[in-house]
């Protein structure tokens, strides 16, 4: 994907690149993150990290697009994508993995039946 940051819903959030979020964060709605979070993401639907966003946590989320850094465990409850500047320093566990060459997971990778 040739894109600068994944499209999200009107309902989604956005955090642009030079912003920074200390704390958890949870959400009913998309998540675009350019930026940076040091604590947990938890949202119920799509999280997408852009190349340059960092999340220094666990993330939760339905649908998982990364092409930037996850410094915690990841738990996708549909599909993850990652792209070629994905690295995720935890491990993975989702239902349904896409992944380009050049992805890292550090710890490990768990694909599940479809959960419910």
């Amino acid at each position: 994907m040739d894109q600068e940051c994944f499209v999200i819903n009107h309902k989604g959030n956005l955090i642009l690149k030079d912003v920074i979020i200390t704390g958890k964060l949870e959400s009913n709605n998309d998540i675009c993150l350019d930026g940076f979070i040091d604590g947990d993401v938890h949202c119920k639907g799509q999280v997408s990290i852009s190349q340059g966003g960092v999340v220094s946590g666990d993330v939760k989320c339905d649908v998982l697009f990364l092409n930037g850094e996850i410094r915690g465990n990841v738990f996708v409850h549909k599909k993850a994508i990652l792209e070629a500047n994905a690295n995720i320093q935890g491990g993975l566990t989702t239902s349904c993995l896409e992944i380009t060459s050049g992805a890292k997971i550090i710890q490990g990778l768990k694909l599940k039946n479809a959960l419910k």
